[in-house]
Order: structure tokens, then C-alpha cells, then sequence
């Protein structure tokens, strides 16, 4: 059966508690504090809480019958399901709704989302779906390129949501790169039905027999390697691209918010939510903690004139979203000036800064080039266009670098431009799954768009066409390099020369 209840605090908290977690223990988490602020009047501003009873959950089933049912405590196998709205609801009217045959469209839009609440101690916060915060404001707009469509069944009516799944750690049975693992194959899954969704038990026996230190995995104390967690994700059907922000001495590199920016907006298009791992202050230490990236938000670009360091899109990032296991989902994380992030272990622990430590990057097996191949390529032409042309451009030339699915760039062909001859040149070509673009600004103009064969392998020619927006610069830029066939030795690539006469023969 269900109840129906006011939102305020006081319920939050008693809805929370189970016979093996107190009021004060509920009181003591990050999560209720991040939950109060997320549902408060400042957030999603709910009103009315449901209470689905006896709620049997798939995810803490595969774990109940792994581990809880084996224990000498009788746990209960039952949780219980937290239905969010932003109206207020009596039992009368709630039941007419769901009874109808008809579907009640305000009720759909006011509905927020839920939260499972696992009968276990203290981390008893499972599968969670609940909207984000809206998607634009006046200055500047959020994407949220993680998220999925998922379908409620809430007594028998269709709710549908866009969110990413969430759930806090059990520090039984996985840990926090668990659970950023398994948000992050929760959308993988969606876009390519060769993904396998799995239970955090599940990917933490998929990372290994046992843990860094040689200790058991059940119960899972120390976390996992990136090794384990890399293990983890190609077992569910990905394959990891590993960046490290530290060098050999353990120094972090210069340049670590730039460069997580990039990675963050580049691979984005594709959809899988990125593992980032921070080391973020804990009491008079710091630890390693793993967050899932879903989404970020940016500022409007920044039009500058020319200048001599190059020009990115990225850099117009404000903050990120993660899924923190141990804070909540699509919690912020800003950049700061000097290379470090405020996470809310930064706020908790007296304003230390976290540190980005390393990013894992899943994607789809078929993309083999990385994103750093594409910049070295969109460097070099940087170059050798500002050397040609700052002298008589108003606005910097300023870069957009991206992985895209192919036919979604067609798609974005389609709409954007009235140009059939780049229509005809781009959606009738035959193009791999996958494609890097790079696209080139001056000021909020686009200018070109160089493709690049994501499929390739990194010692090939991979430039496979270029679209030019602007034909007076393309035939200016093209004139230019005949001219100085000596700009050839700019690119440090082994295929350089066949780099160079594709840009002349496709501009």
C-alpha cells in the first residue's frame, strides 16, 4: 500500500529512518542536507511526498540475495519507494488520477522523482532517479548530457523521467568507483544494447578477486584501483581511455582545469557520463573519491581579439555535474583559478581544495582516436591561420572540439544551414559511426568544420573532409597554404604530409 505526506524536513528524516538507522544518523548525512537544499524552495520544490510500501528493488535484490540474505540478522528484503511532486496531493485525489483511464498531464509534470530506501544501516539510499535543475538561466545554460529516459510504474501509471541513476555507497559490498561505474552503465547501456547493466555486487566481483592490498573484495573497504575499475567497465562491454593529472613525482600538472574541461566537453556528445577521480580533503587527510560527470554548465563565449594562445570552447565551462555517492546526484563542482575544484568535501572540511587526480573516459570500442590526437591536429591549423590572418580579423579564431554518432552531425547539418552544397557534401557521404569534428570561430561565426575518422587508428591520415562556411577565408586559407608548402614541418605527425595535402585539396 502507500501514505501520502507533506514535504517538509521533519518527514524527510522519519521516512528515512529503519529499525538499524536512527533519526540522528539520518540527520548526520551529507545527503540529507543536499536533499533539503535539492527539494527545498530554492530547488525542485516539492510539496508532496508518496510513500510506495513493501517496494521490491532489483538492484538491492541482486545484493540481498549476494550477501544480506546470508547474514545472521533477518534483514528485510522489502524497501521502501519515495515518490516526489510539486503539488500537493490528498489520498482521494491521488487515487482518481491513477484510476482514471485518461492520463493527467499536470500530474505527470509536477512529478520530481524518487528514492528507494534500503532496509540495511546507514547507507540506505538506493536506486534514485530525480530530475535535474532546469536547463537554462539568463547568462548562461546546463547540459546535461548523461541523462536517460526512464519509465516509472507508479501502481500501474506511466511516468516517464530523464535523469541518470544514482544510489550511495555500500560500503559492504562496493565502493564509491562502484557506483560512479555502475551511473555511469546505466547510460551506456541505453545507447548500445551490447552494454550490460549490473548490480554494484556485480561490478565489484567484475573488478577482481580481490582488492589493491590483497585483501578481500566482500566486504569491500578499500575501494577499487583504476585498474579494477577499467576490469570493471570492459566487462560490461566499454573500453577506458586513462588520463592522470599528476606526473611521476606526484605533482599535479599545470593546466588540470583547462585540460578536465576539455576532455568533459569533448567526449560529452557521445553521452557516457565520465569518471572523474578527485582527491578531496577528509577530516586532517585527503583520499581518493570517485564522481560520475553528467553534465556541466557554461557561460556565454567570451568573444576576445586576436591573441597568441589559442582559443577554447571548453574553456567557457563554469562547473560540472557529478553523481557524488556520498553527497547526491548532480552535485556541483566549480573550477577554481589555480588548478583546483570546490566539491562539498571542500566546503565540509573548511575550504581545502580538492584535486583532480585522474579522469576515465568509457567509450564505444570502435572509437579509437582520443581527443588529444584531434588537438594536436587543430593546433597546428590554428597556427598557421593566425599567422595568416590576425592582422585583419577582428575576433579571435576560437575552437569547438567534439566526438559525435555521424548521423547526429548530419542532423545538425540539416537544420543549421541553408547551404544545399554542404548539405549534399555532408548528409550524402558515407561516413564511419563515429567522427571527431573541429570546429573553428571567429567570434560567435563559424567558419569551418574539419571531420576527422574517430575509427582511425592515430598514425594514419584521419582528416577525412572539411566544411567551409565562409568561402572567401576558405579560398584565402587555401592560397596560403600552396604558398607555404614549409608549414607542412608544424605538424608533428607521421602522416604530416598526407595532413597537409588533404587540407588543400578538401578546402
Amino acid at each position: 500500500m502507500f501514505k501520502i505526506l507533506s514535504y517538509n524536513e521533519a518527514n524527510l528524516v522519519d521516512i528515512f529512518v529503519n529499525p538499524t538507522t536512527s533519526k540522528n544518523s539520518i540527520n548526520g548525512k551529507t545527503h540529507f542536507g543536499f536533499f533539503k537544499e535539492y527539494f527545498g524552495s530554492s530547488g525542485l520544490n516539492a510539496k508532496s511526498i508518496i510513500v510506495e510500501e513493501q517496494y521490491i528493488s532489483k538492484d538491492f535484490f541482486s545484493d540481498f540475495s549476494s550477501y544480506y540474505s546470508l547474514c545472521f540478522k533477518d534483514y528485510p528484503k522489502y524497501c521502501k519507494r519515495l515518490h516526489f511532486f510539486k503539488e500537493v496531493y490528498d489520498k482521494a485525489t491521488f487515487q482518481s488520477i491513477i484510476f482514471n483511464k485518461n492520463n493527467n498531464k499536470d500530474f505527470e509534470n509536477s512529478y520530481i522523482g524518487f528514492i528507494v530506501v534500503k532496509p540495511i544501516p546507514f547507507t540506505i539510499i538506493g536506486f534514485t532517479l530525480l530530475k535535474n535543475y532546469p536547463f537554462s538561466s539568463k547568462n548562461s545554460s546546463r547540459e546535461y548530457f548523461g541523462t536517460r529516459e526512464y519509465i516509472i510504474h507508479l501502481f500501474g501509471y506511466k511516468l516517464k523521467i530523464r535523469s541518470l541513476a544514482f544510489q550511495e555507497q555500500d560500503s559492504v559490498l562496493s565502493a564509491c568507483a562502484t557506483t560512479a561505474i555502475w551511473s555511469t552503465i546505466q547510460k551506456a547501456a541505453d545507447l548500445d544494447y551490447q552494454i550490460t547493466i549490473k548490480s554494484p555486487y556485480e561490478i565489484t566481483k567484475d573488478a577482481g578477486l580481490m582488492s589493491s592490498d590483497g585483501s578481500r573484495l566482500f566486504p569491500n573497504k578499500n575501494g577499487l584501483s583504476i585498474l579494477q575499475m577499467c576490469q570493471a567497465l570492459t566487462s560490461s562491454g566499454l573500453v577506458v581511455e586513462v588520463r592522470h593529472f599528476r606526473n611521476s613525482l606526484g605533482i599535479y600538472i599545470q593546466g588540470s582545469n583547462s585540460y578536465l574541461k576539455k576532455l568533459v566537453y569533448a567526449y560529452s556528445p557521445i553521452g557516457i557520463p565520465i569518471i572523474i577521480i578527485v582527491n578531496v580533503p577528509n577530516g586532517n587527510s585527503y583520499d581518493l573519491h570517485a564522481l560520475a560527470a553528467n553534465g556541466y554548465k557554461y557561460s556565454k563565449s567570451k568573444i576576445v581579439p586576436p591573441r597568441s594562445e589559442i582559443s577554447w570552447k571548453s574553456d567557457d565551462i563554469e562547473k560540472i555535474y557529478v553523481h557524488d555517492d556520498q553527497v547526491g546526484p548532480f552535485a556541483r563542482v566549480e573550477f577554481k583559478s589555480n588548478d583546483t575544484l570546490i566539491t562539498n568535501w571542500t566546503i565540509n572540511n573548511g575550504d581545502k581544495p580538492t584535486f583532480t587526480s585522474s579522469v576515465l573516459i568509457p567509450v564505444f570500442p570502435k572509437i579509437r582516436l582520443s581527443y588529444d590526437s584531434i588537438e594536436a591536429i587543430t593546433i597546428v591549423i590554428d597556427e598557421i591561420l593566425s599567422t595568416a590572418f590576425n592582422q585583419i580579423i577582428t575576433f579571435d579564431f576560437y575552437w569547438d572540439i567534439r566526438v559525435q554518432f555521424s548521423e547526429d552531425y548530419k542532423n545538425e547539418i540539416r537544420l543549421s544551414t541553408d547551404d544545399n552544397s554542404i548539405k549534399s557534401k555532408i548528409q550524402l557521404k558515407s561516413l564511419p559511426k563515429y567522427i571527431w569534428i573541429s570546429s573553428c570561430y571567429v567570434g560567435e561565426t563559424i567558419v569551418f568544420d574539419f571531420i576527422f575518422d574517430a575509427t582511425e587508428v592515430a598514425n594514419s591520415m584521419f582528416l577525412l573532409e572539411i566544411v567551409s562556411y565562409n568561402t572567401s577565408l576558405s579560398s584565402d586559407f587555401k592560397k596560403v597554404l600552396t604558398a607555404n608548402i614549409g608549414y607542412v614541418n608544424m605538424f608533428k605527425h607521421a602522416n604530416r604530409d598526407l595532413f597537409f595535402d588533404c587540407l588543400i585539396n578538401k578546402l
